[in-house]
């Protein structure tokens, strides 16, 4: 168990500073704006949405964000190897804490009082649910996923997904980003039961077993959609609607797909089941403050990239100076 704990909050850790060392990079892309030259020598400041992303991509720092993405999924995928996904998923969740942590530690500022108690919350609710279930991955065979569930949950996720774009499409605007980040949640968390498979499946027969099995595809299929759904939730409202939506679910349906599909097996007495119910309630609620002040000062970065690139005007950050 204490290898799974270390190997997911080094997944967090990694998800973390990812966050970090591309939100430096949108802010060096913003203060260092790209330039143009004309026939005669001179140098003429060029704005604009395509300019940024360059600048941006560019960025060694983004370079190094992209290392500790890698990271990231490495943690993860050695953390279900030998832990249950009612374990990582939730865990995973302390990413929140620590990039908020190191955003402040970035800028020099300190964090809200709300944030502290938010993040006290959220560590105490994860520790509970740990405590009080104790839950323990299934082995062998059983932790590949029973056939029938995993399958019915796959067309679950791809239905999802097309239920998702054509189907919201007359819902008001921020009814429809909910029903987009529930179902980018949903698949979120099929993708990591898949990434379990797979393992398990390299783990018991080999790696020439993982490219014949129908997980791995439907790992990538799924992981796809679920990248251009995240794109289309957070192009139909503001991070702050999306994101609390996404980040709460998705430890929520992945214990739920642990326990349905993988054989994750948690303390099932009524005392038990009350406490898991409780640590998971202030672990959820935790998220979903947590990751509203986490897309507020996405927003606000956008927002001075938007006011950067709004012909000459000064950034914020160099107005606060």
């Amino acid at each position: 168990m204490l290898l799974v704990l270390l190997l997911a909050v080094a997944s967090s850790a990694c998800a973390a500073l990812s966050t970090v060392f591309k939100h430096r990079a949108a802010q060096h892309a913003v203060e260092q704006p790209a330039v143009d030259e004309r026939a005669d020598g001179e140098k003429l400041p060029r704005r604009g949405l395509r300019a940024a992303a360059v600048a941006w991509v560019a960025n060694p720092t983004f370079a190094i964000a992209m290392v500790f993405d890698g990271l990231c999924v490495v943690f993860q995928i050695l953390a279900l190897k030998y832990g249950s996904l009612s374990v990582v998923q939730p865990v995973l969740c302390m990413s929140l804490v620590i990039s908020l942590g190191l955003n402040h530690v970035m800028l020099r500022t300190r964090p809200m009082r709300s944030e502290i108690l938010h993040s006290l919350t959220l560590v105490a609710g994860l520790v509970m649910f740990l405590l009080v279930s104790d839950a323990i991955s299934a082995h062998g065979e059983t932790a590949i996923g029973r056939r029938v569930p995993a399958i019915i949950l796959a067309v679950v996720g791809g239905l999802f997904v097309l239920g998702a774009v054509f189907g919201t499409r007359s819902m008001r605007r921020r009814m429809r980003a909910r029903a987009l980040a529930a179902s980018v949640a949903i698949v979120y968390a099929t993708t990591a039961g898949l990434m379990k498979s797979t393992t398990q499946i390299s783990h018991l027969f080999g790696l020439d077993a993982v490219l014949t099995s129908w997980q791995l595809w439907v790992l990538i299929a799924l992981a796809a959609c679920g990248l251009a759904l995240n794109q289309v939730a957070f192009a139909a409202a503001p991070l702050n609607v999306v994101l609390p939506v996404v980040a709460s679910l998705d430890p929520l349906f992945s214990v739920l797909i642990g326990v349905g599909v993988y054989g994750d097996q948690l303390r099932d007495t009524p005392l038990a089941v009350a406490g898991e119910v409780a640590g998971l309630a202030l672990l959820l609620y935790s998220v979903v403050k947590l990751s509203s002040v986490r897309a507020a000062q996405g927003a606000a970065a956008e927002a001075e990239l938007a006011a950067a690139m709004d012909g000459g005007a000064t950034p914020l950050s160099m107005r606060n100076e």
